[in-house]
C-alpha cells in the first residue's frame, strides 16, 4: 500500500517505509511521509503517515495527515486523520479534521483542534478566552 497523495506544497515527497519484518523502539521523525508496515513502540512525527493494515503503533503520532488502517494505541495528533475500515484505535485523537469510514473502531475520545500538532483544543482556547475575560 502506498502513502495516498495527500502532501502539501512544499512538502518532501520522499516516503520512507517500516517495512512488517521491522520493531522499532524509540522515536522516529521525517521530513516526509511515513508508511508503517511493522510495529513501532515509541513516537513517530512526519509530514504524513499511513499505518498500513497489520502495522501496529503503541506510542503518539504527530503529523500533517495520518490515515490508519492498522492498530494504533496511544495518541494520534494530526491536521487530518482518516480511520479506515481495518483500523483498530484505543487512544486519543487531536484533529482539525476526522474522517472515520465505515467499519473503523475506535475506543477513545476525539478532540477538534485549531492546532492538533501544537495542542491547544477548541475547548482549552475557550477557557483561555473566558478566563481572560474574567481577568479584565
Amino acid at each position: 500500500m502506498r502513502v495516498p497523495q495527500i502532501l502539501g506544497r512544499g512538502q518532501s515527497d520522499k516516503v520512507s517505509t517500516i517495512s512488517a519484518e521491522l520493531s522499532i523502539f524509540g522515536k522516529l521523525t521525517a521530513s516526509g511521509a511515513i508508511e508503517l508496515e511493522g510495529k513501532v513502540q515509541g513516537d513517530i512525527t512526519c509530514t504524513t503517515l499511513v499505518i498500513c493494515g497489520n502495522a501496529e503503533l503503541n506510542g503518539t503520532a504527530i503529523a500533517q495527515a495520518a490515515v490508519v488502517r492498522g492498530r494504533v494505541l496511544g495518541c494520534i495528533r494530526a491536521l487530518s486523520v482518516t480511520l479506515e475500515p481495518t483500523c483498530h484505535v484505543r487512544g486519543e485523537i487531536f484533529h482539525k479534521d476526522l474522517f472515520v469510514v465505515k467499519g473503523a473502531h475506535f475506543e477513545g475520545t476525539s478532540s477538534p483542534s485549531v492546532d492538533p500538532i501544537g495542542g491547544q483544543t477548541h475547548i482549552q482556547i475557550a477557557l483561555a478566552k473566558a478566563k481572560a475575560a474574567m481577568d479584565h
